[in-house]
């Protein structure tokens, strides 16, 4: 079986790529951020 993006699906790809450049270069800023949401939700949980 073969896949492909559909013609609308085709039109993410360019603000995918930049959504994961973005990413790439301000990951080491975001991560404590991440972090520290990540272990409010823990928290709030069980």
């Amino acid at each position: 079986m073969e896949y492909s993006l559909t013609e609308i699906g085709r039109t993410l790809e360019d603000p995918i790529r930049m959504l994961t450049a973005w990413a790439r270069d301000h990951g080491e800023t975001i991560a404590p951020y991440q972090e520290t949401a990540g272990a409010k939700n823990t928290s709030k949980g069980s």
